[in-house]
């Protein structure tokens, strides 16, 4: 093959090259650097001048893709998290914070960004309260409390029974009130008579 038969398929082949970066869009603008090793030539740049038109200068750019909103992670309320301040989400779609767990130092998943209610201590807050059938001293009688199974119970005469309304009693309190209501009519020896 002569000089001239070479030229005209490299500069073919140049022209082939052109029109395929052209349609994909090459990266490179007109002012960009050349690869290493790449060659050229007059004759190469002419053939693909003429061959490939290009209307506005540069390649097309094609479109930035689509950002998807980032996938909100599913947790369970009261389950350890970490670090404070992470957001996330229920399985019913109300938004979790993970919160200080209440009572520790620790974090859970919480709908209540400032605290996480901690249901281990608040059942041995509960059980630590008065049970029905317990005794009570003195300065309990007439006070109202909720057992372990959720009955309101009321101290009376040194005992916690179930609260149904009734006017609690206080012996010790009682026959002191009677001492006294007695001493103001009779004497001492007479009052010991009639109150034993």
């Amino acid at each position: 093959m002569n000089g001239s038969g070479h030229r005209a398929t490299l500069a073919g082949v140049v022209a082939a090259v052109a029109l395929v970066m052209a349609a994909c869009g090459s990266p490179q603008t007109e002012e960009g650097p050349e690869p290493p090793g790449a060659t050229t030539s007059s004759a190469a740049s002419t053939a693909a001048s003429s061959t490939v038109t290009v209307t506005s200068g540069t390649s097309p750019t094609p479109p930035p893709p689509t950002q998807a909103a980032p996938a909100v992670e599913t947790v369970t309320e009261g389950a350890e998290c970490g670090p404070r301040g992470a957001v996330a989400a229920f399985a019913d779609g109300a938004t979790a914070y993970c919160a200080r767990l209440q009572y520790t130092d620790g974090a859970a998943w919480s709908r209540d960004p400032n605290l996480a209610p901690n249901p281990a201590v608040e059942e041995s807050v509960r059980l630590a309260g008065p049970q029905l059938g317990d005794g009570c001293i003195g300065a309990d009688i007439g006070r109202t409390a909720v057992d372990a199974d959720g009955n309101s119970i009321l101290c009376d005469n040194y005992r916690w029974v179930l609260n149904v309304g009734q006017v609690p009693r206080h012996p010790w309190v009682e026959e002191q009130i009677k001492w006294t209501e007695c001493l103001e009519e009779f004497t001492e020896e007479e009052c010991r008579v009639m109150l034993n």
